[in-house]
């Protein structure tokens, strides 16, 4: 467990403070809200819950856990084919027809590869 002291929106791996990724799942004091009615809009020109938590970090502790495990961009097209597919494929139900459609998909590939 760690306590937080900063959090950056999007940064560039240039100006990333550490390698350490917020993931999105939180667990938020009831305070939160009156920090969210307070924040102006920033990247995208959006409100980013990763500026509320910024904000209050200053003011209140906020904790992080490290988590093993895969990170997908699910805002990206690959992003998310890569996620769906390796979650089809950890489901028992699913993985035996997700490797055969993926192994016709090949085969398909390669034939339209020789022509």
């Amino acid at each position: 467990m760690y306590e937080v002291e900063d959090l950056v929106e999007k940064p560039s791996p240039e100006e990333a403070p550490s390698e350490i990724a917020v993931m999105g799942r939180y667990v938020l004091n009831p305070s939160i809200f009156s920090v969210l009615k307070s924040i102006g809009r920033g990247a995208g020109n959006e409100i980013q819950l990763t500026d509320v938590l910024r904000e209050a970090c200053r003011t209140q502790p906020i904790h992080a856990r490290l988590l093993e495990g895969n990170r997908y961009d699910i805002g990206d097209k690959l992003g998310c084919f890569k996620a769906s597919t390796e979650m089809g494929l950890m489901r028992p139900e699913m993985r035996s027809q997700l490797l055969s459609y993926l192994e016709d998909m090949l085969k398909k590939e390669s034939k339209e590869m020789l022509r």
